[in-house]
């Protein structure tokens, strides 16, 4: 009687430990498996050179005389993304550089460059 008692616990502890065996490596290599996804996010190339162009934008919006440079090459989200910073930086700031051109933003909220004679010229 005592051995079949002892004999039962015996089974059932080796069973409980080998279930937490097999249970510790599924997470171990579930775990593995998306820190190699996340990894591979966080090292690629795509998302540095968006790390990039995102520190690049912030140098941009910080200061009103920073040109920014529209080229035929940039993508669209870039170019409407540099628009929006330009925008901003006309309604923060009053001016703004864009292709080497300052622009203004007068009190009644127009638009204008100062021409070659000095004068006031609205878009």
């Amino acid at each position: 009687m005592v051995f079949r008692i002892l004999f039962l616990l015996f089974i059932c502890f080796t069973i409980i430990f080998i279930n937490k065996i097999f249970y510790t490596r599924r997470i171990r290599c579930k775990n593995s498996a998306f820190l190699e996804v996340f990894k591979k996010n966080i090292t690629s190339k795509q998302r540095r050179n968006q790390r990039i162009f995102e520190h690049h934008l912030d140098f941009l919006s910080s200061d009103p005389i920073n040109n920014i440079k529209i080229n035929q090459s940039d993508k669209e989200i870039e170019i409407l993304e540099k628009l929006k910073i330009h925008k901003a930086r006309l309604i923060k700031f009053g001016k703004s550089k864009m292709n080497g051109q300052t622009f203004y933003r007068c009190q009644e909220g127009n638009i204008f460059v100062i021409s070659e004679n000095g004068q006031r010229e609205f878009i």
